[in-house]
């Protein structure tokens, strides 16, 4: 009987010192987390002070600390988006000076470590549908840059006649090379994820330097227009491009699927992007707006980035990979292109 009480005492023991170990890695985990969103349409809805603390403060509270938001806020048709982004621009700044929420960060280069502030650090990417980015003239890219413009998303319109069909397939157009081009040598990258599979690997093949998929998931397991196939995954890892996962339930899910767990499906995504490109080359971009409206399940309240924490690591991810996923693959990234 001795031995049985023992036996029961060892196991308890053990069974806790395990309970301790867990709660211990999920402490370490939580302590550590940083994240950065490589892509969102939350934060700055429009250039009126009172919304944009309200938003700012929401992405607080889902532990943010980082984020690239799209521009133009406005948006409507322009013949002049320049004009219309560096005037977004210098209203945000006015609003980052002496408010507790965020503060903007032009240049992800300068950081040599993870910021420290607890406010979040906003950095800017162009994404517009509704009108000419480039307007003609490659030379207007270098200001984009001066302004601090991460990644413009290329997309095949009658705007910017980036692409022209030759023998029915779609390649990219004399000025379309020229833009890329010019990207390459100021040091914008390029975004891909508004662009059909031929136009992808058309970019991917031409451009010198690696592209980014900056909301885009895998194809294999969601068949969303805009999802990378395997042949532009393959292509991605030869130029040594980055994807960044979102969180939007019709990027994740396909349409006649049971729609589970937003947190293990994100998971799958990454367990399989990994397989192909490797988990140097994987972060977030959860194109994140209207206070999450749009994404899966369990993928936008204050706890979401814990658990996805949580749930990798049951899947075998270590801290320092998803460290990776969560920040420093898009520094590492943005650092060296």
């Amino acid at each position: 009987m001795k031995k049985y009480y023992v036996f029961i005492l060892l196991s308890f023991i053990s069974f806790n010192n395990l309970l301790v170990a867990q709660t211990n890695e999920l402490n370490i985990l939580s302590e550590s987390i940083f994240i950065i969103d490589g892509h969102t349409h939350h934060g700055f809805p429009s250039l009126d002070s009172s919304e944009v603390m309200s938003e700012m403060k929401y992405l607080r509270t889902l532990g943010y600390n980082a984020i690239v938001h799209e521009l133009p806020i406005e948006r409507s048709e322009t013949d002049d988006l320049y004009k219309r982004v560096s005037n977004e621009l210098f209203r945000l700044e006015e609003l980052s000076e002496n408010n507790e929420f965020f503060e903007i960060t032009k240049y992800p280069k300068s950081f040599s470590e993870v910021p420290e502030s607890e406010k979040i650090h906003c950095m800017f990417a162009i994404e517009h549908f509704r009108g000419s980015i480039f307007n003609e003239d490659t030379s207007i890219i270098r200001k984009y840059g001066e302004l601090g413009v991460q990644y413009i998303t290329l997309v095949n319109t009658e705007y910017d006649r980036l692409f022209t069909t030759s023998n029915d397939i779609s390649v990219l157009s004399k000025f379309g090379k020229e833009v890329i081009d010019k990207m390459n040598e100021i040091g914008i990258s390029i975004d891909i994820s508004h662009m059909s599979e031929e136009d992808m690997l058309e970019v991917i093949t031409y451009s010198k330097s690696p592209v980014i998929a900056s909301h885009s998931s895998g194809a294999e397991i969601s068949l969303s227009e805009d999802n990378l196939s395997n042949k532009v995954l393959y292509q991605l890892k030869e130029n040594r491009g980055l994807v960044l996962l979102s969180f939007r339930q019709n990027r994740l899910f396909n349409t006649d699927d049971k729609i589970e767990d937003g947190v293990e499906k994100f998971i799958d995504h990454v367990d399989y992007l990994k397989s192909i490109i490797g988990i140097n080359k994987i972060g977030i971009g959860t194109d994140i707006q209207a206070n999450g409206k749009y994404m899966a399940s369990g993928l936008s309240h204050e706890q979401t980035f814990q658990n996805i924490a949580n749930a990798l690591s049951k899947r075998g991810y270590t801290q320092a990979e998803i460290e990776k996923i969560f920040y420093k693959n898009y520094l590492d990234f943005v650092n060296k292109n």
